[in-house]
């Protein structure tokens, strides 16, 4: 794909955050190319330092009893660097409805060629009552400026139900899977998800894209299942803990 879309108009925009960044050991798989998980956390990551940057983040939210909930992701995966490569990531957000917003990422090599692209979907929280919050209005107003960049496609997830998964994984949340907000990081539900697969089935395949949408938290010592459904190159992906399904995804495979 061309990234001729970034042109200095569009890299210039407050809103448009960039940043380099190398592949190091702890972010490849045994191909010695960046994870899809290490993808997904890079992305996440490098969305952090600007949201720091536009004074919206968990340390500005935090006094208000509000933080940022992720609840929908879209990732495209073209290619993936090497161990070594040093890669551009962009990100912005980009657009609001009611009480959704959205934040769109490109990751790009150095010939500036599009890697991988993700689109996210976010909601505020009031994190004492566990509901929605309206956006205060110093985040409206930025949201609102945000409707100026172009956007990827909204993420979108088909309904259905897993029924009598062909792979299935048990994991327990630990201590090192917290985040700064003390709940699991969401890329441990992408790793999870990808882990019930079978290794003959990972080491054959290539990953195209992957869609998951988020319903629920995790916490330390939480016990969650992981299953799949395998159906020729499109897999279904479920968590659950207990009886309760946390997150569910659709990825495509060549």
């Amino acid at each position: 794909m061309s990234a001729s879309m970034f042109n200095d108009k569009f890299l210039e925009h407050a809103l448009v955050h960039d940043e380099e960044r190398l592949i190091r050991g702890y972010d490849v798989d045994v191909s010695r190319k960046a994870s899809v998980p290490s993808l997904i956390q890079i992305m996440h990551d490098t969305a952090i330092q600007q949201i720091i940057a536009l004074g919206v983040s968990a340390l500005e939210l935090q006094p208000l009893d509000l933080g940022w909930v992720l609840t929908n992701q879209q990732l495209w995966i073209y290619d993936r660097p090497l161990l070594g490569d040093t890669v551009t990531l962009i990100t912005h957000p980009s657009g609001m409805d009611r009480f959704l917003t959205y934040r769109d990422y490109y990751l790009l090599n150095s010939d500036r060629k599009i890697l991988a692209k993700a689109t996210t979907t976010w909601i505020l929280m009031n994190i004492k009552e566990r509901k929605i919050a309206p956006f205060p209005t110093f985040i409206q107003t930025l949201l609102e400026r945000s409707t100026e960049l172009p956007h990827l496609e909204r993420a979108r997830q088909r309904k259905w139900q897993l029924q009598s998964p062909d792979y299935k994984i048990e994991r327990t949340a630990g201590y090192s899977d917290l985040d700064f907000n003390h709940h699991v990081s969401n890329h441990y539900f992408f790793k999870w998800m990808l882990d019930a697969l079978p290794l003959d089935f990972l080491s054959s395949r290539t990953l195209g894209s992957f869609n998951v949408k988020l319903k629920g938290e995790l916490f330390c010592n939480d016990q969650v299942s992981a299953e799949v459904k395998v159906n020729e190159r499109e897999i279904l992906h479920q968590l659950r803990k207990g009886e309760e399904v946390i997150a569910t995804g659709e990825s495509l495979w060549s």
